[in-house]
């Protein structure tokens, strides 16, 4: 069994200019330690985690993905926030504007539908799909930190891609590797 999840990549220069906002945060509070930043080659939105599956499943993916329609659109973020929750903060999301949670909404719904037809079997879950990238992880909310974290962040860049990637966890941390692309032009 391996553990496969959909994704959208983000590019290079988009990296970059989000590395940028997360030096200022770690420059400003330098003592906060317990936060575990996702390294920057681990950066993706997730589409749909299909979990373990067996490696005769991703040719049934792979025909499920190439039948979705290839409508480009911008993927926007527009806020860093606290996820999942305000309420039990556990992560730092850039999270996506509402058209772009919109968007890959539409593409995780027919995908999954695909994916379902083809007798691919993972856990669908429920609820509204929200459009973030894990940038760092904490166990204890850090104090004073609230209203300078939560900020605005305008980006945006088109979607180039759908992969289908293997996620190993191990113990220094996830390693995410490609398996196959669904190239959407640009």
């Amino acid at each position: 069994m391996i553990r496969l999840f959909v994704a959208i990549p983000i590019p290079y220069e988009v990296k970059l200019r989000i590395s940028g906002i997360i030096g200022e945060f770690q420059k400003k509070f330098p003592n906060f330690s317990d936060i575990k930043w996702t390294t920057k080659e681990n950066w993706h939105l997730t589409v749909s985690f299909l979990g373990d599956q067996p490696e005769t499943a991703i040719p049934f993916i792979e025909k499920s993905l190439q039948i979705l329609p290839k409508n480009l659109f911008k993927i926007s973020f527009n806020r860093f926030v606290f996820g999942p929750s305000a309420k039990m903060p556990r992560m730092i999301w850039l999270e996506t504007n509402n058209e772009t949670s919109r968007q890959i909404n539409l593409i995780k719904s027919k995908l999954e539908d695909e994916l379902i037809k083809n007798g691919v079997k993972w856990d669908r879950g429920i609820g509204p799909y929200r459009g973030h990238l894990t940038l760092a992880r904490f166990n204890e909310m850090p104090r004073n930190i609230e209203k300078n974290v939560i900020k605005e962040f305008f980006l945006s860049f088109n979607m180039a891609s759908l992969d289908l990637m293997r996620s190993n966890l191990l113990r220094s941390g996830p390693v995410y590797t490609k398996i196959f692309a669904i190239d959407y032009g640009s």
